[in-house]
Formats: C-alpha cells, sequence, structure tokens
C-alpha cells in the first residue's frame, strides 16, 4: 500500500511530506554531530543540504521551488535550536555522534 502512495524518486520519496523529513533528519544530524545548534550554523546546513543533487533532483521531480522548501524548513530551526538548549547545553561533558566518541575516549 505504501508502495503506491510514496513513490520513490532518486533515492527519496516523490511526497514532499517525507522529502520535508528527511531534510529535518539531515539538519538534526548535523546539529547533533557538530554539537552545534545556533541557529546561523543550521541556516547555512539547510542551504548545504538543499544543495546536494539527490535533493535538488527530488525537488525537480516533484516541482517545489528552493524557496518554498525553505519557508517550511525555517520553524525547525528554532526546534533544534531549543532542543539542544534543553538537552546539550547544561551537559557540555556530554557529547553525541562520532565526534562525541572520540572526545570521551581522552
Amino acid at each position: 500500500m505504501f508502495s503506491k502512495v510514496f513513490k520513490p524518486t532518486v533515492g527519496y520519496s516523490s511526497n514532499e511530506v517525507m522529502l520535508l523529513g528527511t531534510i529535518n533528519h539531515h539538519l538534526f544530524d548535523a546539529a547533533v554531530q557538530n554539537q552545534n545548534f545556533e541557529a546561523n550554523y543550521l541556516s547555512k546546513k539547510i542551504d548545504e543540504i538543499l544543495s546536494a543533487h539527490d535533493i535538488i533532483d527530488s525537488m525537480s521531480c516533484m516541482g517545489i521551488s528552493k524557496d518554498d522548501l525553505l519557508a517550511k524548513l525555517v520553524p525547525s530551526i528554532k526546534l533544534i535550536c531549543t532542543w539542544g538548549e534543553k538537552f546539550c547545553k547544561s551537559s557540555s561533558n556530554i557529547c553525541y555522534g562520532q565526534k562525541g566518541k572520540e572526545k570521551n575516549k581522552n
């Protein structure tokens, strides 16, 4: 049933909601991996993610402009910043992701 609803194109679903979810996942993952939850960093990261060839291909297949997608992703920046403030800033000795594993070994 899902294969009829979510038809894949270039590694992503042609469904805009799933594309937004994929981009949000990449954004959150980058913030956690780099322990950077600042709005400026996340904005730059969104630009990088939206410049990836597979994302551009998916946007093109769905007829979605970069500006339309950016407008829908802006609320995610605040949510990720808030999450980072709540769960990561107060625990500066705890590091997450691959970089965190390297830091915690020392």
